[in-house]
């Protein structure tokens, strides 16, 4: 009973301190605002992604097989590949909204208001535990549980936080790292290979429409 009550009394002492002075919130801040920046950085590339392949769209390839000039229109080769992104980049905004949102619930079990919660609970399981007078059972449980459920109410945002961020950097972050540095590559393929509109074939197609008064670029 007595190695209980000095367990007890550690974990509330240790509990309200930590709460009190911040630590484990500025920990979480840290890797809530990283996590939150990455999602957004991907989020950005995907649509400027989608943004140049929607462009790409509308251009079109000259081609002279055998001095025969023919165009292609690449609108169609890409749009699997735009509505694949455009999914993406909606993936990407729901979590950056889930990310953002975890950085309000920080704020919140962060307030003064919870950490003085998580102290008078504390207080209470102490008053009941080192009573100087035999106490019932059901007051100690009470006490205990009452510093339990102010526990989890504090620490549970930014230990899943801390958690998932420290998990995600060990595991995810050289695979996401890749993946946005290939979009950001993609982008830049694709712009690089567009013309400007319109083609050399069709301004000379224009200015031989240009006699009769058939303009289309003009």
């Amino acid at each position: 009973m007595l190695q209980r009550r000095i367990a007890w009394t550690i974990i509330a002492l240790l509990a309200v301190a930590i709460a009190w002075t911040g630590i484990v919130d500025e920990a979480a801040e840290v890797h809530a605002e990283d996590a939150f920046t990455r999602a957004l950085v991907t989020f950005a590339v995907a649509r400027t992604l989608n943004g140049v392949i929607s462009l790409a769209q509308g251009t079109e390839v000259a081609l002279e097989p055998g001095g025969v000039g023919v165009n292609l229109s690449v609108g169609q080769l890409l749009d699997p590949i735009n509505d694949l992104i455009e999914q993406f980049s909606s993936v990407m905004l729901v979590a950056s909204t889930s990310l953002g949102a975890q950085n309000v619930l920080l704020r919140m079990t962060s307030w003064w208001g919870i950490t003085a919660v998580l102290a008078a609970a504390g207080l209470f399981a102490l008053v009941v535990l080192w009573w100087p007078r035999p106490v019932t059972n059901h007051w100690i449980m009470l006490g205990t549980r009452m510093l339990m459920f102010a526990l989890v109410l504090r620490f549970i945002v930014p230990a899943l936080i801390i958690g998932t961020n420290v998990v995600a950097n060990q595991f995810l972050e050289p695979e996401q790292r890749s993946a946005t540095a290939a979009l950001e590559a993609t982008a830049e393929d694709i712009i690089s290979t567009m013309h400007a509109h319109p083609t050399m074939h069709e301004a000379l197609h224009d200015a031989a429409l240009g006699t009769e008064g058939r303009m289309i670029h003009g």
